[in-house]
């Protein structure tokens, strides 16, 4: 998938994917995590992974 793929599939903001791909966001509210659930058809925790730090 493209940043561009991921942005048009879920109405998000370009800046917002991005900081997703790049893993420099600092936080993600739950709309944002929604969309991109309902996208990738996986579940919260397919995304998501805790790290220590």
């Amino acid at each position: 998938l493209k940043v561009t793929d991921v942005v048009a599939g879920t109405g998000l903001s370009m800046n917002t994917v991005r900081g997703l791909f790049h893993d420099t966001s600092k936080r993600v509210d739950m709309e944002t995590l929604d969309k991109l659930c309902a996208f990738l058809k996986v579940g919260i925790g397919d995304i998501l992974e805790y790290r220590e730090g």
